[in-house]
């Protein structure tokens, strides 16, 4: 629940929007089983590279026969890969939602979702190959109609979290171009943050995410009058 008296704002209604998107997603055949092959298939990848994951390479990750894999997933690897795209997407789409609800102004808002997407982004390495493995998508045209409509439709929906948010900062002009150059930039932290892996070092690098997100913006949206808003 947000406890604020600052309720207006089309932020509010795209966080709505995200949940609604999310509550869509059904996931209530994820059993725990399938859970942590879903879960498996992107640290695999990760390690070995996506042309490297077979049904046999996941079932020894995961301890299983190959058989018992196939009864979680019939339709093979191609069903593991979309299934752990979409879930992929699913956790990072809450954890928006959760760091998001429980601000009041639209700025906090907007640092909220900066923050949240820059950590989830650094700290957990499979989101670089479910990035990767998209962006092989626009050149190979390999991942099924649905999962790729998912995908695209569910990454407009955080986009439209940002605009909403810049909106009621007083933002104006191309924001939906503002927030996915934002996006972009935050989706490659790791080239330009050299992070060492230690944890104490992370909030300084996310913070570094927050100053830039707001300068970018500031740089490629006008406030309602014509000028720039200082970032």
């Amino acid at each position: 629940m947000i406890m604020s008296d600052d309720l207006e704002g089309r932020r509010w209604d795209a966080l709505e929007a995200l949940r609604t998107r999310l509550a869509a997603m059904d996931w209530t055949r994820l059993t725990p089983g399938r859970r942590h092959i879903l879960e498996a298939f992107l640290r695999v990848a990760t390690s070995g590279g996506y042309s490297s994951v077979t049904m046999r390479s996941l079932s020894r990750a995961v301890n299983l026969q190959p058989a018992s894999l196939y009864s979680h997933f019939p339709g093979g690897r191609d069903e593991v890969v979309s299934e752990a795209l979409r879930w992929n997407d699913y956790q990072h789409s809450s954890a928006i939602v959760t760091a998001v609800e429980a601000t009041t102004t639209a700025a906090q808002y907007w640092d909220a979702l900066v923050r949240v997407y820059a950590e989830r982004q650094l700290t957990l390495l499979e989101n670089d190959m479910f990035d990767l493995i998209v962006a092989s998508d626009r050149i190979g045209n390999f991942l099924p109609d649905a999962t790729r409509s998912s995908i695209r439709d569910i990454f407009q929906v955080q986009v439209g979290c940002g605009v909403a948010a810049a909106q009621d900062m007083g933002y104006t002009g191309d924001l939906v171009m503002a927030v996915r150059l934002v996006f972009s930039v935050l989706d490659r932290i790791h080239t330009w943050a050299e992070w060492d892996g230690r944890a104490e070092t992370v909030p300084d690098i996310v913070e570094a995410a927050v100053r830039s997100a707001r300068a970018l913006l500031a740089t490629h949206a006008r406030a309602a009058d014509g000028s720039q808003l200082p970032s």
